[in-house]
């Protein structure tokens, strides 16, 4: 009986090659969500009462201007002093400061617009900015009286839009 070598043929090479390319697509697939996907440790919202329920309040908000940047939890988040329109519990001071992690593509980060409107949820750890639920599910561009989609488009703001005397796309 005659054993083939297996170095000798080849069959090796294809072998590491093909476990290669698997690591490659596995990593390579995991690692391209961009900001539309939610991150893995992200809860992800299917609808406005789902985000709601992990938020303090939904504000309707114009961005006035940054306020430089504050470390929270570790992580270095911008500020910006947003005037607030409307809100839902409608007790949200008019002016407030929202922290954000400064937008490096990935679904956990946004950059905000000096001069533009949002629709936001909010949360807050502790006294003072407030943080948003979700970068990507939960910030809604205002152009006008109309609510545009989140970067995610997951779910419109149907309800949550008539309540803050807004149009939802």
């Amino acid at each position: 009986m005659t054993s083939r070598n297996p170095f000798v043929s080849g069959e090796w090479i294809r072998a590491v090659l093909a476990i290669v390319g698997t690591v490659f697509l596995a990593t390579t697939a995991a690692c391209s969500g961009g900001a539309e996907a939610p991150a893995i440790d992200s809860r992800s919202y299917s609808s406005e009462n789902e985000i709601m329920s992990d938020s303090v309040a939904v504000v309707h908000m114009m961005v006035l201007g940054t306020e430089g940047t504050q470390v929270i939890d570790a992580v270095e988040h911008d500020l910006y002093e947003a005037r607030v329109l409307a809100a839902q519990p409608a007790d949200v001071p008019r002016a407030i400061t929202v922290a954000t992690i400064p937008d490096n593509g990935t679904a956990e980060t946004i950059d905000l617009s000096v001069g533009s409107e949002y629709v936001v949820f909010l949360y807050q750890q502790v006294e003072g900015a407030y943080l948003l639920t979700s970068p990507s599910e939960g910030v809604f561009p205002v152009t006008g009286d109309t609510v545009r989609p989140s970067v995610a488009d997951t779910f419109s703001l149907d309800s949550i839009a008539r309540e803050l005397r807004l149009e939802a796309t």
